[in-house]
């Protein structure tokens, strides 16, 4: 009982640590009534004062007077001056009696109700407003943007800087806001990952094609740009028809399966022709080829596929080369099914 007591008190000194005022709190102590007091005197006078406290600055603590018969009336202390207590009366739903000194009347500082409603009410108002993402109810001092909040009912959020970034909703934890936020960095990754199943949304970025003009691959052994002038989608700008070339956008690095193809027609014989995938970024690179030497015949398709990481800003494109003069054409058509140049999303 005893460290019941004083874990309560504990709490209610942090609980409430705003108050000017507290209620004073000890353990064992008990005495009897000194002299007989009526129904409305305002202070009693202690048998022995020893372990009580004495409250200044508006403190108090509680005290109940039991009778020989069992009657408990409860009264606040305010004040303490040696064994003399100003009291104030009938607290706690009690009401006022007469005490008398003989039969003695038991004078004891315990737990009561109203304390433990008082404890009650400053656990509530300890609880925190439901913040928003510009305002966590949880946060840090020096970072008071920053922490957490209620995103809704039933569910966690978490911000960053004052912009929501996830939200843990029922066993699921998921972005604020779609396909906004990474899972590790290239030089920061995750060590092992144990999932039941995985679900990713692949997403076509961008499909190019030729469709105007043939290309011809007019000079031997040099490596011509090939330019795709049409597109039929495309989610961010990513294909400059006027360069050839494709641009990851800001935001938007992951991995990336590149798929191309292109239709070659008027070889000639025992031609090499080499079609490359060349990505820079800042030095460019070749990341795959396809290869093809003509054997009489007349026309082809040259697909390049690749899997690869590609960062915001990194630039990538295809180029073609033969080995003969005049030896062969890159060609076109209107619906972008025979020379297409695509990127697609994968994570």
């Amino acid at each position: 009982m005893k460290r019941f007591i004083l874990f309560l008190s504990m709490l209610l000194i942090l609980a409430c640590p705003a108050f000017a005022a507290e209620q004073l709190y000890v353990n064992n102590v008990k005495t009897t009534l000194a002299a007989d007091i009526n129904d409305s005197v305002t202070s009693l006078t202690l048998t022995s004062a020893t372990g009580f406290p004495s409250p200044t600055g508006g403190d108090w603590f509680m005290m109940m007077l039991v009778q020989n018969d069992g009657d408990i009336e409860i009264v606040k202390c305010t004040a303490r001056s040696g064994v003399t207590c100003t009291i104030v009366r009938a607290q706690e739903s009690t009401s006022a009696l007469s005490h008398t000194a003989s039969p003695a009347t038991a004078i004891i500082i315990a737990l009561t109700a109203g304390t433990l409603d008082r404890f009650e009410d400053g656990l509530h108002e300890l609880l925190p407003g439901d913040g928003t993402a510009a305002d966590p109810s949880h946060s840090f001092a020096s970072d008071p943007d920053t922490g957490l909040y209620n995103a809704a009912a039933n569910s966690l959020g978490f911000t960053i800087g004052g912009t929501g970034q996830m939200k843990l909703v029922d066993g699921i934890l998921q972005p604020i806001t779609d396909s906004d936020v990474d899972l590790g960095l290239t030089g920061t990754r995750f060590k092992t990952g144990y999932f039941d199943e995985i679900s990713a949304t692949s997403q076509l970025s961008f499909m190019a094609y030729k469709s105007a003009a043939d290309q011809t691959l007019t000079t031997e052994d040099t490596e011509y740009l090939v330019t795709f002038d049409a597109e039929d989608h495309d989610t961010g700008s990513w294909y400059n028809a006027s360069t050839g070339k494709a641009t990851v956008p800001a935001g938007k690095g992951g991995v990336y399966l590149i798929i191309a193809c292109l239709y070659i027609t008027s070889p000639s014989v025992d031609n090499y022709i080499w079609a490359y995938l060349y990505v820079d970024g800042g030095t460019p690179t070749r990341k795959a080829m396809c290869i093809t030497k003509w054997y009489g015949i007349t026309s082809l398709t040259m697909p390049i596929t690749k899997v690869m990481t590609l960062a915001a800003g990194d630039v990538f494109y295809i180029q073609a080369v033969n080995t003969t003069a005049n030896g062969g054409l890159v060609k076109a058509d209107t619906d972008g099914r025979q020379t297409y140049f695509s990127a697609i999303k994968l994570f």
